[in-house]
């Protein structure tokens, strides 16, 4: 299907538009942020340790026994990863709840039912779009809202492999689905 490209220069597609182009970009610098914080701490760490190492090795031995910082700085490292994703999910609502309210579309969520798949079923049904083929999008979102829950409910799972380049997978995901539904949207406008 070829999309004119004028959605991002017509209210209200436009904001749609931007308002996830400046999450995409905000998260991106956020990233960034993230790995060269905790790297650094990681190298403040292994200069300290050799430093410690080198007065001997018994120094070494017990310094990294009593002031290990791995796990701390991993954990808090996932923390602002996972805070990330909170952002993600909470824009992607808002996003999409923002363009139920413009169309003025109205229903009913089953409480098993999360406010994305809510939003996405209201617009589905009330433009009478053909979603399937964001597919792959919806599934990496439903990956993280998944993650990000158990996460919130879980404090084992704080030390899941999360990081930069997973958070910008995600990232893009979200960007693909609002872009996509938004070229769709106006296509039917």
């Amino acid at each position: 299907m070829e999309y004119s490209l004028n959605y991002k220069t017509c209210m209200p597609y436009s904001r749609w538009h931007e308002e996830i182009c400046d999450l995409k970009k905000h998260i991106k610098e956020r990233c960034e942020e993230i790995k060269t914080k905790y790297s650094t701490q990681k190298e403040l760490y292994h200069k300290e340790l050799e430093s410690e190492e080198m007065k001997g090795e018994d120094c070494g031995n017990a310094f990294e026994q009593h002031n290990d910082p791995s796990l701390d700085i991993r954990l808090n490292q996932n923390k602002e990863f996972i805070s990330l994703e909170v952002e993600i999910n909470s824009t992607l609502e808002k996003i999409l709840k923002n363009i139920v309210d413009e169309f003025k579309f109205c229903g009913t969520k089953s409480h098993k039912e999360s406010y994305f798949d809510f939003y996405s079923r209201l617009i589905k049904n009330g433009k009478q779009i053909e979603i399937s083929d964001l597919k792959s999008e919806k599934e990496i979102i439903t990956d993280m809202r998944k993650k990000r829950n158990d996460s919130e409910h879980n404090t084992d799972s704080l030390l899941r492999n999360i990081d930069a380049e997973y958070v910008m997978k995600i990232a893009n995901a979200v960007y693909d689905y609002i872009d996509k539904l938004v070229q769709k949207l106006y296509c039917k406008k």
